[in-house]
């Protein structure tokens, strides 16, 4: 039984590994508005993956065959019309990432470059008419927290030394707080 789930768990760790590659033909079953011109305007993907977008984006909406603003939404929201011609600027949202991480811009896949958010950056739509650009929300960790074993041994190294020091020691709590340290101090933690 232990070899089977081994080869489960391994098969299982394999598929986890695999990336999935994307294309524009995976984005053609788009609903696009009737004043989309594929001559001139593009196919804008932003991908947010974990986080959900803080600005207001117009998006086109299939189901009502109009646009409208959007807010604190996730995944990947696809951006058409006039607002995404090519040569224009557009200016990229700010992203409320996950906890844990940091929001550090977005990556075009088109170019391999990385773009910042907002007024200050900006991304410039490549003159590609009719073209899906792909755009991804780019983490990095947030700092790890401080020494948090090290916090609560050190508070309860001054509780039990100050307990032990009023029973052994006369009521010398500093005595007692130099004892713990010293039978804690062995303790590689």
């Amino acid at each position: 039984m232990k070899k089977i789930l081994s080869v489960i768990l391994a098969v299982m760790m394999l598929f986890g590994t695999m990336s999935i590659g994307a294309s524009a033909k995976e984005h053609e079953t788009f609903v696009v508005p009737n004043s989309f011109n594929a001559t001139t305007d593009v196919i804008l993907v932003l991908r947010f993956g974990s986080g959900t977008c803080k600005d207001y984006i117009t998006v086109y909406n299939q189901d009502i065959a109009d646009y409208e603003q959007v807010t604190g939404v996730g995944g990947e929201l696809v951006i058409v019309g006039k607002e995404v011609a090519a040569n224009r600027q557009y200016v990229l949202p700010y992203v409320t990432p996950a906890e844990g991480n940091n929001f550090n811009g977005w990556y075009c896949l088109a170019d391999g470059k990385a773009y910042p958010a907002g007024p200050t950056g900006g991304f410039t739509i490549p003159n590609t008419p009719g073209k899906v650009i792909i755009l991804e929300a780019q983490y990095y960790p947030s700092a790890a927290e401080g020494d948090t074993m090290g916090t609560i041994l050190g508070i309860l190294t001054k509780v039990f030394g100050a307990i032990i020091g009023i029973l052994f020691y006369s009521g010398d709590t500093e005595a007692g707080v130099a004892f713990m340290d010293k039978v804690l101090g062995g303790l590689d933690l």
